[in-house]
């Protein structure tokens, strides 16, 4: 090797400047990242979230195991492009119920326990991007039958 050249590494050609792929690389790997960032400020931002609290009458203990939906219809406007939505909530513990992803709507808020009454609360409008509190609602126990099939305030057979 001559003493007036440099060495030759992966990243600079034979006159010391920076070799266009590599340069070519760092910009697609740069834009990617960019991409992915952005994506992720959209999808965390564009959405909403919904939040309960389900507790029992008399004694406003936590209800664990509960189903809780949103139900509605996507789309502002009526006509044939809306569909029907529903959106699950996940339980959080200690009665809590959050649902993630909610979009632009009214709905009715529905939360089923066996054992316990069901309840609609409709006309549940969320907005986009926002992240409604629902509060906390309470649920009555149904009257349950006893072995016969019967409810325990029907008295005895005749």
């Amino acid at each position: 090797m001559q003493s007036n050249q440099r060495p030759i590494d992966g990243n600079r050609n034979t006159r010391g400047s920076i070799n266009p792929r590599f340069l070519a690389i760092v910009a697609v790997m740069a834009a990617l990242f960019g991409l992915f960032y952005a994506f992720a400020q959209f999808t965390v931002g564009f959405f909403g979230s919904a939040h309960v609290t389900l507790v029992e009458e008399g004694t406003l203990a936590p209800i664990e195991g509960a189903e809780v939906v949103l139900e509605g219809m996507t789309g502002d406007k009526p006509g044939p492009s809306r569909k029907p939505i529903r959106l699950k909530f996940l339980p959080e513990g200690a009665g809590s119920y959050h649902a993630k992803a909610t979009v632009k709507g009214t709905y009715t808020l529905v939360a089923t326990k066996p054992g316990y009454d069901t309840l609609k609360r409709t006309d549940v409008e969320l907005k986009d991007r926002e992240h409604k509190d629902l509060g906390r609602i309470v649920l009555r126990r149904s009257a349950e039958p006893t072995a016969g099939g019967e409810s325990p305030s029907a008295g005895p057979p005749k």
